[in-house]
């Protein structure tokens, strides 16, 4: 499903990004405010998130796929 929506994004001209999360290394927010004093792009965890969060700033759409695992009871 995922593949057919930017598929028909890029037909439409659209720049496409697909970034699987689970690839990427993200921590957990310590609560410590830094990026809130300091600004965006402050956070003292180094990890992906500002990488992902990058990508995504400059996005006119962004779309959130998960699969979804139903057991029939």
């Amino acid at each position: 499903m995922v593949q057919a929506f930017l598929k028909g994004a890029q037909e439409a001209g659209a720049e496409t990004l697909n970034i699987f999360l689970s690839e990427k290394e993200i921590k957990h927010c310590k609560g410590c405010h830094i990026c809130r004093t300091k600004g965006p792009g402050q956070c003292v965890t180094n990890d992906d998130m500002l990488r992902v969060l990058s990508s995504m700033g400059g996005a006119n759409i962004i779309a959130f796929a998960t699969p979804v695992l139903y057991i029939k009871p």
